[in-house]
């Protein structure tokens, strides 16, 4: 696990007040396929997953933030999310394609989750949460980044993500983030960039807010796509 400070430095690396992307055509990543179809919908996308759900008052200040970036720049963002949908996730499990191809290990997840928590309970707590900056993430989406307030909130948060290591252990580190908007699939011009680039960096300077994750509103998910989100069970 990573200590408090080499996650501070590596979210920092990259999650800038100063957002910047390359003034040329933005092509997004072969990847954002599996979740968007060329016509700019979500397309069937099945998984599982562990996430904070929000408070609704966090939610309608992420929301604003959405409908101030579809305003003003539409064309780089391909479907809009759903607000009721907006989280936080903790921790992945699996996802593909193919529900027929997942279900099953959908199912290991599921019966593994339930024995690792009868045995680690996850304790309901409180975790103290800011907003970072909005960043380009891996050239599919574009995400609030969040970030523990201190080294004592950066345990908790990670204690139960230890937890869930126990169900399925990823090879990447943890960035805490709610998702605000896919790429438009086709990509966008460099008009189109530069706008892009301008009112994210607006609200960089203003939008900035906290955020308290409460392990009540932790849960496992299933999707079936990127608007579509189903509680199975509450983990704390």
């Amino acid at each position: 696990m990573e200590s408090y400070e080499e996650f501070l430095k590596r979210i920092n690396s990259f999650e800038k007040l100063d957002f910047l992307l390359n003034e040329e055509y933005f092509i997004p990543d072969p990847s954002i396929y599996s979740k968007v179809n060329a016509n700019n919908e979500f397309r069937d996308f099945f998984g599982d997953t562990t996430v904070f759900d929000l408070d609704n008052n966090i939610k309608e200040k992420i929301s604003n933030m959405i409908e101030k970036l579809y305003n003003e720049v539409p064309e780089c963002f391909c479907e809009k999310r759903v607000t009721d949908t907006l989280h936080m996730t903790m921790h992945d499990l699996s996802n593909s394609i193919s529900e027929l191809d997942i279900k099953e290990e959908m199912e290991n997840n599921y019966n593994k989750l339930q024995n690792v928590l009868s045995q680690t309970p996850i304790l309901e707590q409180k975790i103290r949460m800011k907003t970072h900056f909005i960043t380009d993430f891996g050239h599919v989406n574009l995400v609030l980044a969040l970030c523990p307030v201190d080294k004592e909130e950066y345990k908790k948060l990670m204690n139960i993500r230890s937890i869930i290591d126990k169900v399925k252990k990823l090879d990447y580190e943890f960035t805490p983030h709610v998702t605000l908007a896919y790429f438009n699939s086709k990509g966008f011009d460099v008009e189109a960039v530069k706008k892009l680039v301008k009112i994210v960096r607006e609200l960089n300077s203003k939008e900035n807010f906290d955020v308290v994750l409460d392990t009540k509103q932790l849960y496992y998910q299933r999707f079936t796509n990127m608007n579509c989100y189903e509680n199975l069970m509450r983990l704390a």
